[in-house]
């Protein structure tokens, strides 16, 4: 499975009368964190910094249109962001300038909804959102804004509805403790920010992150098989077709040719097949 991530800091907003969006210089370091992070887990990455809103979609329709069908991919955004009546957006820098200029906060900030949408074929989809959820002004207030996450696509957001994602100058508690626990291996994505909400609330005791699932099937961003793992699969391979390898070849070539040909499967040397597989045998059998 392929595996791609496209990641989006927001440092420098621009200055505007609308609204008073301060700088990030946080977001700049958790986006080279998280982005080494995703390539030790042989991620294909790619970062911005500080996009307006039209080039920031047009990144990610590109990104979206060039996933290979069934690839894994990731989409996180550090910057800040709200809701404004039942919508989620985030905001690139460009955010007050475009209200300015009498935009709507439709057409002034990016509604996460695009993030999935922008897919034109079947991916899994992770979208991770390191921002705020608050009310941007009482103007665009509204009650509530629920997050939908469609079909084969998870979102985790960094704090729960009207909550504030928290962060010093050098980072944000909740990319800070994702890079703390991401490479954790053999855990489902959904244990994984199970793990980090615990881990975040136990650390800063006031902060708890959000997610919506809507994955299909069970999904991994650090999948590693054990070396028993490997001696089962040679296991299973020389007991379901050992006797029909004897049949077919002989007792003495049979015996071989299972080996190799188990050995071509798991992708592991003939020697290392036959050990596996006498030490698995050999412990069923409760012989030492």
């Amino acid at each position: 499975m392929e595996k791609r991530a496209f990641l989006l800091g927001m440092f420098h907003y621009q200055r505007s009368r609308s609204i008073t969006a301060s700088d990030l210089p946080s977001t700049e370091f958790d986006v080279r964190t998280l982005e080494k992070k995703l390539k030790q887990l042989q991620f294909d990455t790619i970062s911005y910094m500080d996009l307006c809103l039209n080039d920031a979609i047009e990144k990610i329709k590109r990104f979206a249109q060039e996933a290979p069908c069934d690839s894994l991919n990731v989409i996180y955004f550090s910057g800040h962001g709200g809701h404004s009546r039942g919508e989620n957006y985030l905001y690139t820098v460009d955010l007050g300038t475009n209200l300015d200029h009498g935009l709507s906060i439709e057409n002034s900030a990016l509604n996460i909804k695009i993030l999935s949408s922008a897919f034109p074929r079947k991916v899994k989809l992770l979208i991770i959102i390191d921002a705020c959820r608050d009310n941007l002004t009482p103007t665009y207030s509204c009650n509530y804004s629920e997050m939908i996450a469609p079909q084969d696509t998870y979102i985790a957001y960094a704090t729960q509805f009207d909550h504030y994602s928290t962060c010093t100058l050098q980072s944000s508690y909740f990319t800070e403790t994702l890079c703390e626990n991401i490479l954790e291996p053999n855990i489902s994505i959904d244990q994984l920010f199970t793990n980090v909400r615990a881990a975040l609330y136990l650390k800063y005791s006031k902060q708890i992150s959000n997610s919506v699932n809507g994955l299909m099937s069970y999904v991994t961003l650090n999948e590693q098989v054990t070396r028993d793992d490997v001696g089962l699969s040679v296991l299973k391979f020389v007991d379901k077709y050992g006797d029909m390898y004897v049949d077919k070849y002989g007792c003495f070539a049979g015996d071989d040719l299972v080996f190799i040909d188990a050995a071509q499967y798991c992708g592991i040397s003939v020697l290392d097949a036959i050990y596996k597989y006498l030490k698995l045998d050999a412990e069923r059998c409760h012989v030492t």
